[in-house]
Order: structure tokens, then sequence, then C-alpha cells
């Protein structure tokens, strides 16, 4: 099972010794895969993989997705007192300090510039996937021939490998019926009844990341926590085709998926295998 590790809660954790934990217990565990984007806590669960990853000498051995288009402003580089007062304060005011997810821009431009601050925070020459991240509507889809352009020059300098989209399955199923997408796109999209309703030949023609996990299957068994082996085991029946992209700021947890995963199949695995990934 090629397990990934998602990190979009990473900057819940005020302590970077926390933080540190998290992501190495997630290599330890075996995951091979982490996914990440400028927003999740503007700009610091990039820095905080960046760091880790450089002190474990792993970025080798792993690989990264990252995203743009959500516009934010990179207070995750500051102290963390000061990160979090700014987050309760745009909360109160009801003004994003931060990550706006009311606006998106997809522009050429911005791609580029996002791509190298990314790369610059993860101290790192390249990222392995470049995500457009979480489009509003299939307008944006439509204008975004200039950009899939941008990202095939980005992908032939060598800065990224594979580029793609990330956002609602319904909105990126219909953006593939409108041919709205290179044939060559890698696909993210939240686990969900049009998910799980998808042939096994969709996941397997190519890549296709799963996220949302924990959240559909705690709808689907009702409220409470569920078992970790359950958990993935349900995700290997109903998507076995499927990268899953799990997630939490748990260690124990984190060594108990690591268990799971490891008695299914090796979690991450090289690029040339196929299987199951993780949740966000």
């Amino acid at each position: 099972m090629r397990a990934g590790f998602g990190l979009g809660r990473l900057h819940h954790l005020f302590s970077r010794a926390d933080r540190s934990r998290v992501v190495g217990a997630a290599l330890d565990a075996g995951f091979g895969h982490f996914d990440v984007a400028p927003a999740y806590g503007e700009g610091l669960a990039e820095r905080e993989l960046g760091r880790v990853l450089r002190e474990a000498g792993a970025r080798d051995r792993v690989t990264i997705t990252t995203k743009f288009g959500i516009p934010f402003r990179a207070i995750g580089q500051l102290p963390m007192s000061v990160y979090f007062a700014l987050r309760a304060v745009g909360k109160i005011t009801k003004k994003p300090v931060g990550a706006n997810y009311a606006r998106r821009d997809f522009s050429p431009g911005v791609a580029v510039a996002s791509l190298d601050a990314s790369l610059r925070r993860l101290g790192t020459d390249r990222v392995d996937y470049l995500l457009v991240h979480e489009p509003l509507s299939l307008e944006e889809f439509r204008r975004l021939g200039d950009t899939w352009a941008e990202l095939r020059r980005q992908r032939e300098r060598g800065k990224v490998r594979r580029y793609g989209v990330s956002g609602e399955a319904e909105m990126i199923l219909e953006a593939e019926r409108e041919g709205l997408l290179p044939g060559e796109a890698v696909r993210m999209i939240p686990m969900c009844k049009a998910t799980c309703e998808l042939p096994r030949e969709w996941f397997e023609r190519d890549e296709a990341f799963v996220f949302n996990i924990v959240k559909y299957l705690r709808g689907s068994f009702g409220l409470g926590r569920i078992d970790t082996r359950v958990l993935v085991e349900r995700v290997a029946q109903a998507m076995p085709a499927c990268r899953p992209i799990f997630a939490t700021n748990d260690v124990d947890e984190v060594v108990r998926m690591g268990a799971v995963l490891a008695s299914i199949g090796k979690p991450g695995g090289s690029e040339g295998e196929r299987g199951t990934g993780a949740n966000r």
C-alpha cells in the first residue's frame, strides 16, 4: 500500500518539537509521500517538512506534493506566539490574515512564484507533484490553459515531476468530461460518495490521490473513533488502486497506522508500484 501522509493540520501544534515528532513518526512508520501546500499554516507546513527531512537526510527517499493558487501571507515563518495571535485576530475580525480560502489566483506568474517560494521553504530543488489548489468553479478550469503550459515548462526544467489539480471530486470529474484537464494531469480528490463509485480503471489509468478519509468514514460508521485497522482496510477495499492520504497529529496513531500498513503491504514504495496512499 503506497501510503501518503498529509500535513494540513501540522500548524495546529504550537511546539516545534511536537511538529518534529509527528513528521519523524511518519517517516519511521514508512510513509514515503508527504502532502503539503503553502496555505497550510501559511508556509509553516512546508518549512517544517523541509527542516525535518534535512535533519533526517530523508529527502531522496520520499516524494512531496505541494500546491498553489490560494492567496496567503507567509506568517508561518513568524514566532509561534505571534502566528497564533494573528490567526486569533483574523478569526475574531473575520478578516483572514493568512490564507484566504475565498479567493484563488492560478495565473502562470503566480504558479511560478509560488513554486519557487515552496522550494525555498522545503529546502529542495524540485517537488514531485505540483497541483492547482481547489478551483472554486468550472470557469476557473477553463482559464487554466496558459497555466498548464507553464507547468509543462517547469517540468521540463526539472523543478516539477508531475502536475495536476486538487479539488472537489464532482467538479474535477465535470472538468474531465469537458476536456479541461491535460491527459497527464494528476488528480487529488476527497473521499466521498462520488469517489467511492468511480471504477478502479479511473484510478489505474493515472495517479490519483484521495484525502478526507477519516471525515467521510466517520459519517459512514457514525460519530466516534474509528479503529485504525478498520480505517485502513476499509480504504484498501473501497478503492484498491487509489493513493490515499492519511493525516493525524497524534504520534501514537501514526505508529498504529504504520503497523497496519506494514501488515497489508509496505507503505510508500517506489514510484513504479501501484496501490493506496494516506488521509488528511
